[in-house]
């Protein structure tokens, strides 16, 4: 069966299927105050790519799109490994937990929950890498 992905092993068992995630485990970097980033810890959130990456990052109060791309085009990107995230789904999950941090991310960045492609990044050392059977 090359190039065909099959969900069953070689025995003809299905296989579960794995969805990754992070667990906040520290405050995640940024700009942010710091009691809104303490929020995320204790957080499990889906990733949005499976991986580490090296992400281009921008302040999220540089002014939505086209400040983030105004500030890519200027240079004023710094270099971050970490995961990305789905903003819109992290924030909810925030919500459940601590409503004035959510809020803040409403007020603030207003534009990473109205665009279901905008991206939250997490600093490498403020996660766990978790693997959970769907």
């Amino acid at each position: 069966m090359t190039g065909e992905r099959s969900d069953f092993g070689q025995d003809d068992t299905p296989q579960q299927a794995q969805t990754a995630f992070v667990e906040i485990v520290a405050p995640p970097t940024g700009q942010a105050p710091l009691w809104v980033r303490e929020g995320w810890v204790g957080l499990v959130v889906p990733l949005a790519q499976d991986s580490l990456q090296d992400v281009p990052t921008v302040a999220v109060s540089s002014g939505g799109r086209l400040g983030q791309l105004a500030a890519r085009l200027l240079g004023r990107t710094e270099m971050n490994r970490g995961y990305l995230v789905q903003s819109k789904a992290a924030i909810t999950l925030l919500a459940a937990t601590n409503v004035e941090a959510a809020r803040w991310w409403c007020e603030n960045a207003p534009g990473l929950i109205r665009d279901d492609r905008q991206m939250l990044f997490f600093n490498e050392a403020a996660c766990q890498r978790r693997q959970l059977a769907t």
